[in-house]
């Protein structure tokens, strides 16, 4: 049997039971699985790591195959499982079509006693067009017939969507470290280049081996909160409490004589980590809200640190803090370096989401059922570079033909309109900084690279209007380009 056959044949089984189609690091997998090759040898072919596909893809992807076909799937029996299940579908479907006198010409019905006109299964009729009606340049794209529900894009990627792009391998590294006694994760990019999905998916594994989670938006907090450092860990404290379902014992715990800081410390580490039995993932998402206040991040940040120090390195005498891993994610909105020479930031894994790479626009352009070829993918990230949302927006509205490639790339102010809350952000941010606007306005001007002082450089990096290249600056895109090169200039 030919690979592209049982591919095809597999991918439309498994969209029937889990509404999405196979991804394309799932059927080079199988490619791969399918000629014997080893792991090893299947990521040096197609450029991830054998860690990932062993530990993340394989596993999720024998299991779906083995509910599909009834029989255990590995890597190793992959082939032969295949093989067997399509041909058994297959001579199901021939032999209820030959009943049902539909096949091979049969206009009349069989002498089984089936009366004349009936039909075969909608499945069986199905199962024959996969097998008789093959696109031999198949791989790696999925049939349209039953195409991907859109999601429009905003926000978090829900845990379950068909539209979240792996970027291997930092997902394994990020489980990795939570996985250490003390973990610390520092996530850190633009607004909208996928930050809180990552977390988001950190949590749920993290849950799935059985650790308990907290999760902490900075942005929900009221401002009244920020006015100390002693209301803001109480809250802290208390949020924290609630979260693992423990009763508020702050009175028992806390002595002003001690201060804030310690008095936090001594309250995660004699009450709230020994009465969970189980590792503790704490996520704070939105940490660059707390810059705001210096007075209050410069001593937050430090605890932290204090506490990353006992955990690694042994300074807790009841080794609680082992317990807590931690989870940081902040956007480039403010400039860090007043607060980053002690702080926690220079601690734990760091991990800088950079854009997505020719492949994986490709690979969402085949989830959105466009299935466009390199010259289309190529012209639309000349337009808006690799930026996860700026592509999927583009992708979203073409999906549902509210607009077209040719029309995308005008250059006509309509085109922006897909783009606008992003874009007024983004304007925003330039209005706070009239320095910042300035440089940035002989950026968008020029179509050679751009020197900048430091600090205006590290900035305009930091909210992602600009690609820096040897301490020099060009614009993210030609989106922005065009885009702010009008207004600046107006």
């Amino acid at each position: 049997m030919e690979f592209q056959s049982a591919i095809q044949f597999a991918d439309a089984a498994i969209f029937a039971q889990t509404n999405r189609h196979l991804k394309t690091v799932e059927l080079m997998l199988m490619r791969g699985a399918w000629s014997g090759q080893t792991y090893q040898e299947i990521a040096a072919t197609i450029g991830y790591t054998p860690e990932y596909l062993q530990h993340d893809v394989g596993p999720n992807l024998w299991k779906i195959l083995s509910k599909m076909s009834g029989e255990k799937v590995t890597k190793n029996n992959f082939r032969s499982v295949i093989e067997r299940w399509c041909a058994s579908k297959l001579n199901y479907a021939k032999e209820e079509a030959i009943v049902a006198g539909f096949f091979s010409g049969y206009n009349q019905p069989i002498n089984n006693g089936i009366s004349q006109g009936t039909q075969c299964s909608n499945l069986a009729i199905a199962e024959i067009a996969e097998i008789t009606t093959m696109d031999m340049d198949f791989l790696p794209r999925c049939s349209t017939r039953s195409a991907t529900t859109l999601e429009l894009p905003r926000g978090q990627v829900p845990i379950d969507s068909n539209f979240y792009i792996q970027r291997p391998p930092i997902e394994l590294h990020c489980l990795e470290e939570i996985s250490q006694p003390g973990g610390l994760v520092r996530i850190e990019a633009p607004r909208q280049m996928g930050k809180t999905s990552l977390m988001a998916r950190i949590i749920n594994q993290a849950k799935k081996q059985g650790y308990r989670t907290v999760l902490l938006n900075l942005q929900l907090a009221e401002r009244g909160i920020f006015k100390d450092l002693n209301r803001f860990l109480e809250w802290l404290c208390a949020s924290v409490g609630q979260s693992l379902q423990l009763p508020n014992r702050m009175a028992h715990y806390w002595d002003n004589f001690l201060g804030s800081s310690y008095n936090t410390t001594v309250y995660f580490e004699k009450y709230l980590l020994p009465k969970i039995n189980s590792p503790v993932v704490m996520a704070i998402d939105e940490m660059n809200r707390i810059f705001q206040y210096p007075e209050i991040a410069w001593d937050f940040l430090g605890m932290l640190r204090g506490w990353y120090e006992k955990a690694r390195y042994g300074e807790s005498v009841s080794n609680a803090f082992e317990k807590l891993r931690l989870v940081i994610v902040n956007s480039g909105d403010i400039d860090l370096s007043s607060t980053m020479n002690l702080s926690v930031f220079n601690a734990g894994l760091l991990v800088k989401l950079s854009e997505f790479s020719f492949n994986q626009v490709k690979e969402l352009a085949d989830i959105h059922g466009l299935y466009w070829d390199d010259s289309q993918v190529q012209k639309l990230m000349n337009w808006v570079g690799g930026h996860p949302y700026l592509v999927r927006v583009a992708l979203y509205h073409i999906a549902r033909k509210d607009i077209t490639l040719p029309q995308l790339l005008q250059t006509a102010t309509t085109q922006f309109e897909i783009y606008k809350d992003h874009l007024q952000r983004q304007w925003w941010y330039l209005q706070q900084d009239r320095e910042l606007a300035q440089a940035y306005s002989q950026i968008v001007t020029r179509e050679s690279l751009v020197s900048l002082d430091l600090e205006p450089a590290l900035n305009l990096e930091s909210i992602g209007l600009v690609k820096l290249i040897n301490n020099q600056a060009i614009p993210s895109c030609e989106l922005y380009r065009q885009y702010f090169r009008d207004r600046l200039h107006s």
